[in-house]
């Protein structure tokens, strides 16, 4: 019985603990600043993403730049600006062909594919 009653005290302070804890750790993830500098800087992060494809220096920095980009391909800009902002960032962050990018984006805007609207193409 002693054993049993210890195990169920240590699944509810871990619970608890947990409960606690992550939201704090998540709240700093999400506002990292310099995520949020990179983010808004884009073409400072196109540069250092693609220097850390070719050689990895600062681990945290290049996963900070992977962030950044990421999250500048995911953004729901459906402007001309914005959509050659994340067809630029899709290219980096994702591996698939500029068709494929370019229906995904499609998708995400659907008032763009009138004839008379332009897609941005590089």
């Amino acid at each position: 019985m002693p054993y049993k009653h210890f195990i169920y005290i240590i699944t509810i302070l871990t619970i608890l603990l947990s409960y606690l804890t992550l939201p704090g750790i998540l709240d700093q993830l999400r506002s990292n600043p310099q995520i949020a500098y990179l983010t808004a800087h884009p073409d400072t992060t196109f540069t250092l993403f693609s220097q850390c494809q070719r050689k990895v220096t600062d681990s945290a920095r290049c996963y900070n730049v992977y962030s950044a980009a990421v999250a500048l391909a995911e953004t729901h800009n459906c402007t001309d600006e914005g959509l050659k902002l994340r067809f630029r960032f899709k290219q980096l962050t994702q591996h698939a062909a500029d068709d494929v990018i370019k229906d995904q984006l499609k998708k995400d805007c659907p008032g763009r594919d009138r004839p008379d609207a332009r897609f941005p193409v590089r």
